[in-house]
Formats: C-alpha cells, structure tokens, sequence
C-alpha cells in the first residue's frame, strides 16, 4: 500500500521518528487491530483519539516538522475517503492492497517494453497476457509451467500421466471448473474448530462397520413391564 509507505517516509525523512516511534504510529493506522479495521462508529472514535493522543507525545519530542498536521490535513482525509469510508460501506475487506493491480501493471509495462502502443495493438497485447495467464493457469493443473497450485486448489491436481488418457471433452470440463474456481476449501477435506489440525473427509464418517440405516437416533420402544400380580 502507497499510503503506508509514503507515511513510513515521512516520518523517517521528514519528521525524523525513531524506528520503534514509526513502528508504534504505522502498527496503529495500519496493523491487524489499527485504524483501519472495520468497526462501529464508537471504537473507530476512541481509536483514532487514542492514535492523536500517541501521535502528540511523538511530536512533542520532534524538532520543527512535526507528524500531526500532515496526519490531520492530508492522510487522514485520504484514508477515510479511500479506505475507511468503502470498508465500512462493505465495497473493500479491511485487508485489501494494491499488490495485484501493481503486479499486474508490472507485468503490462514489460509487455510494451514502457512505450506508448496504438489502441489496437496494445488491445491486442492485452489479449495475449490474458490468453498466457489462462495457459499457465491450465498447466498449472498438470504440474509442468511455471507455477503450483496453492493447497486451497490442490483438488485440480491431475498428473501428466492421467491427463495425456482424458479425452478432449473431459479436458476442457477440468479447466472450467478450475477457472471457476475462487478458492474455496477442499470439500474432501475436514478441519478441526481449532483450525490446527485437517484430515480427509470419509463416506462412511460417524458410521459403525456394517451399518446400513442412516446417521440419527433410531427410535427404540421399550416393552412394558408386565404387572406382577
């Protein structure tokens, strides 16, 4: 995120906060449990007021430049508009960067080689990045490209060997479903409520050898008892 560095420099060069005082600043705007983090209009308050009153201490030991009349005038309004605003509105998760979209522009401007390109040919160079993204997105599934799937896509898996016997048909069924995919966890799978430990999922889970009714409390009568005359 360009915000989170650009205030990581200006505390450093411009205000000249020590590592662990920027450290502190940045974890509380931008940490796990910051400023950032998608919450009531309450604890945002008490929050933000709890980072100023920070922010004044930090100040109070700088020389002439301090930090709070750039966080008040120019990050602040930048945040709340960009991030704060759309976060609690639901449009972003409080987590969203900008690392795909500079990946990807990394990507376009070596594509070009950082030279301006006529509409349709820089039309046409998009369409082969995307076509190449796809490509290795398909070998990916047979383990021979460039990249590996991740464990969330570890169910796409199928060898070389197992592939080179599929028929054209079942090729292409593989590849839209993998494409479909978003990355949900492994169905055959199941993970522990602690989340520390995951096993495969059986057929036949929660069954006694040899069972054959389903997985419910049977209902059982009980005789009477015969009165004893």
């Amino acid at each position: 995120m360009h915000l989170k560095e650009n205030t990581n420099r200006y505390l450093e060069n411009i205000v000249g906060v020590p590592k662990s005082d920027r450290n502190t600043i940045l974890d509380a705007i931008y940490g796990q449990n910051g400023l950032l983090e998608k919450t009531d209009i309450d604890t945002y308050n008490y929050k933000l007021e709890k980072l100023k009153t920070t922010i004044r201490s930090k100040d109070a030991t700088a020389g002439e430049k301090k930090f709070m009349p750039y966080f008040e005038k120019k990050l602040l309004p930048l945040l709340e508009e960009h991030v704060i605003g759309p976060v609690r509105r639901g449009k972003i998760a409080s987590t969203w960067t900008n690392n795909n979209c500079e990946s990807a522009n990394h990507v376009l401007k070596t594509a070009i080689q950082w030279k301006m390109q006529d509409i349709p040919k820089f039309i046409d160079t998009l369409y082969k990045i995307v076509k190449c993204d796809q490509e290795e997105r398909c070998r990916a599934i047979r383990d021979t490209g460039n990249f590996r799937l991740s464990d969330k896509f570890q169910h796409h898996y199928c060898g070389i060997s197992n592939w080179s016997t599929l028929s054209e048909d079942n090729r292409q069924k593989r590849i839209k479903r993998f494409l479909k995919d978003l990355g949900k966890p492994n169905n055959l799978t199941v993970v522990s409520t602690d989340g520390t430990r995951t096993t495969q999922r059986t057929p036949s889970a929660g069954r006694k050898p040899q069972q054959v009714k389903q997985k419910r409390a049977e209902r059982s009568n009980t005789p009477n008892s015969k009165r004893r005359l």
